[in-house]
């Protein structure tokens, strides 16, 4: 998988981030994303959809589930995540708070609680998941395998986790269109189908997203497996933790035509600006509504 995040080509993030609901925003594509714990719930809930149907163990070869309930710190989270070794160690260590006596504080007791687990010799390395966050996201994994299709469809009848067990699993697509080249990291590919896992907190957050930039991915995705063989649209497959429940998404085709051309036109604008050496812009527009009482 490193080695795909260093083949040049467009890929579908950058598009979205560029793309910015329509506003083609070269100062929003070159905005410095933080990877977060919270982003993090989606990787856990694809990692133990695999464990469950291969019976491997990849999830405790990256995470470790804490004694603690509620979230770790993200400033302890944020280390094991981007740092290894030694590194690691002497930036952990360096979080503890001492009082003038050189005691522990015991305002920081979640935080020390946190350090003791991430430093020990069978935890080191790995990131931790607190306790009510792995109970819900192997719920919902769960819940997604299970998961009929709607008999509508073409696989209807069949479980999601049945098909995914056919699936080719981070597929990597390069493909060169119109001149632009393109690079696409498929979650699971199964001819016609390519679909993509998501985790959100709520249904309302995923349909915001999945019309702020999911639909590029969609096309961004089919365009790169369609290379070679026939594909459908994607389809997205979204464990929903507020309603405790697996959910599967299409984007229905009335809109498809207008998809297809703000798509080509995205990646020509982008195509564009890359050439150009990636300049920032200097300048915005905005309009405020003011309310008069």
């Amino acid at each position: 998988m490193n080695e795909y995040f260093k083949q040049p080509g467009q890929s579908s993030g950058k598009l979205a981030a560029f793309w910015d609901n329509g506003r083609y925003s070269p100062n929003k594509a070159l905005e410095k994303i933080e990877f977060r714990y919270e982003f993090d719930r989606g990787n856990m809930l694809e990692s133990l959809c695999w464990d469950i149907l291969k019976g491997e163990n990849t999830f405790n070869d990256r995470w470790f589930i804490s004694e603690q309930d509620n979230q770790p710190p993200e400033n302890i989270w944020w280390p094991c995540h981007n740092l290894k070794g030694d590194k690691l160690r002497e930036h952990l260590k360096n979080l503890e708070v001492l009082t003038k006596k050189g005691e522990r504080s015991k305002t920081y007791a979640k935080q020390h609680a946190y350090l003791d687990e991430c430093l020990s010799p069978e935890n080191f390395g790995k990131m931790p998941v607190s306790q009510s966050d792995y109970a819900d996201i192997r719920r919902l994994a769960r819940y997604v395998l299970d998961m009929p299709f709607p008999e509508n469809h073409a696989l209807g009848g069949d479980l999601v986790g049945d098909w995914l067990n056919e699936c080719k699993w981070q597929k990597p697509y390069y493909w060169n269109e119109n001149g632009i080249e393109k690079k696409a990291l498929l979650d699971f590919d199964s001819v016609p189908w390519i679909a993509d896992l998501k985790y959100t907190e709520s249904r309302s957050n995923f349909k915001r997203l999945l019309t702020q930039k999911y639909w590029i991915q969609a096309e961004h995705y089919r365009r790169g497996a369609a290379q070679k063989e026939h594909r459908n649209e994607m389809f997205f497959i979204v464990g929903v933790r507020s309603r405790m429940q697996a959910e599967l998404w299409f984007m229905d085709g009335d809109s498809v035509d207008r998809r297809l051309n703000e798509y080509d036109h995205l990646c020509h604008e982008y195509d564009r600006w890359e050439r150009a050496g990636k300049p920032k812009k200097n300048y915005s527009y905005h309009t405020q509504r003011i309310w008069i009482r």
